[in-house]
């Protein structure tokens, strides 16, 4: 079994974490949210997991002021 590989993410994964947001979501997220997330929201974190720089997983965090929300 490879290793999973976990890092903020780069904008070259963005697609496939928009692609995986499909796949996974009654109600996806578009690409452009997802560009959002990771280039302008000031509260997001937004981190890959991968598989031989693959996207297999992905994690966007907020944090705010005593509380903290996720998606992924």
């Amino acid at each position: 079994m490879k290793p999973i590989q976990i890092h903020k993410s780069k904008e070259s994964e963005l697609q496939s974490i928009a692609m995986l947001e499909a796949a996974c979501f009654h109600d996806p997220w578009p690409l452009e949210q997802v560009i959002y997330e990771w280039k302008e929201n000031p509260v997001a974190n937004l981190y890959s997991a991968t598989i031989d720089d693959e996207v297999v997983g992905y994690i966007d965090f907020f944090i705010t002021f005593d509380s903290a929300s996720l998606r992924g």
